[in-house]
């Protein structure tokens, strides 16, 4: 019986994989336009979805959050972390192709602050920006929340990544409603035999 509530929130879990696009940070908020949805994991409770043929993007995946808090620079690691406010969008769009549908898929915001980690160039290798922060949206109807990580490393190229998932209750929360689904079922029994 306590295996049903599970059951439902089974085929809420998503995971996009995103390359490309149009990356742009200033004071006033990070923002991605027209990263290219190439896989997809989890739709519609199904497996993965990756794109064919000559343009093999499955749709789109777009964010914008909201403007800078705080920004920090450790001398030792040379790195430097802006934090900025959460808000915003999040976005993820299908073609219509390979089983995805056409439109929006995902639509959602930032749940709390974004976090930005930026590292110094050094010779030879790529600087590297990575963005992370949590992400509340709806699928399919269902409220799911998420993490989402953008990686830019050199030449302009971002790729990422967002598991999401429907907040699935505690086991303590699903136990108390198993003891309440058996008290209920028990007292309709007693009420049948005495009636």
């Amino acid at each position: 019986m306590l295996a049903l509530p599970m059951a439902a929130f089974a085929d809420s879990n998503l995971i996009f994989h995103n390359l490309g696009g149009s990356l742009a940070v200033s004071s006033t908020g990070v923002t991605l336009n027209m990263s290219k949805l190439m896989e997809i994991d989890g739709l519609g409770g199904g497996g993965t979805i990756v794109g064919s043929g000559s343009h093999p993007a499955l749709g789109f995946l777009g964010f914008h959050t909201g403007a800078e808090l705080s920004s920090s620079f450790n001398p030792t690691t040379g790195v430097t972390t802006t934090v900025f406010a959460g808000g915003g969008s999040f976005t993820v769009a299908g073609n219509g192709e390979n089983g995805v549908p056409k439109g929006v898929i995902f639509q959602g915001t930032f749940s709390g602050d974004v976090t930005v980690a930026t590292s110094p160039r050094t010779p030879g290798a790529p600087r590297s920006f990575m963005l992370t922060g949590a992400v509340t949206g709806t699928y399919n109807g269902i409220t799911i929340s998420g993490q989402m990580v953008q990686m830019r490393i050199g030449g302009g190229k971002v790729s990422g990544t967002t598991s999401a998932a429907s907040a699935v209750p505690e086991p303590s929360t699903l136990g108390l409603f198993g003891t309440g689904l058996v008290g209920v079922a028990g007292l309709l029994r007693r009420k049948k035999r005495i009636g």
